[in-house]
């Protein structure tokens, strides 16, 4: 049976299983970008970034973070796990002895507090997978600012409406 038969009418196919029929029902579908169709957008000076999806349902996203020369993503702390995979360039967190260079794998853990910073003057692309929210802190450790999925969603969609440009759907 090939994949067509079972996304036309499952329902009615015996050689379908009932887990199959329950993952073509409630699962998303899958989905395959063009990073070329989506739009760099300033996080803050000198720090872009390239969504990929936005998860409102699990408050999480995915996109790629870009620093031209140099800049500093300031002191934050996330409230879910992130995973990142360094694609060029080098980047640090002061907080750590390790620095991030092509090939490298970073976890995060919630709670983990840092500040993003690029030095090195070439740059960076890192692509990160980001759960729950960034709360940004003062040097007394109070909450300045919390970006969260809607945060992104919301700059990406303000950043093509005034460039003119028709977003790509990345909810899903």
């Amino acid at each position: 049976m090939s994949p067509t038969d079972l996304t036309t009418s499952p329902e009615t196919d015996a050689e379908t299983s009932s887990l199959e029929r329950t993952i073509l029902r409630y699962s998303v579908p899958d989905h395959a970008l063009d990073a070329e169709d989506i739009p760099w957008v300033e996080y803050v000076e000198g720090v872009h970034y390239k969504p990929f999806r936005f998860d409102v349902v699990n408050s999480s996203f995915i996109l790629l973070l870009k620093i031209d020369t140099a800049g500093v993503v300031n002191r934050h702390q996330h409230t879910g796990q992130v995973k990142g995979y360094t694609i060029r360039g080098e980047w640090h967190y002061p907080e750590r002895t390790w620095r991030a260079t092509p090939g490298t794998f970073v976890f995060e853990a919630p709670g983990d507090v840092h500040t993003l910073v690029c030095d090195s003057g070439d740059g960076m692309l890192t692509l990160f997978d980001i759960q729950g929210t960034l709360r940004f802190l003062d040097d007394d450790d109070q909450v300045v600012a919390e970006h969260d999925v809607f945060f992104f969603l919301d700059q990406y969609l303000a950043h093509c409406e005034r460039a003119g440009i028709t977003p790509v759907d990345l909810v899903y």
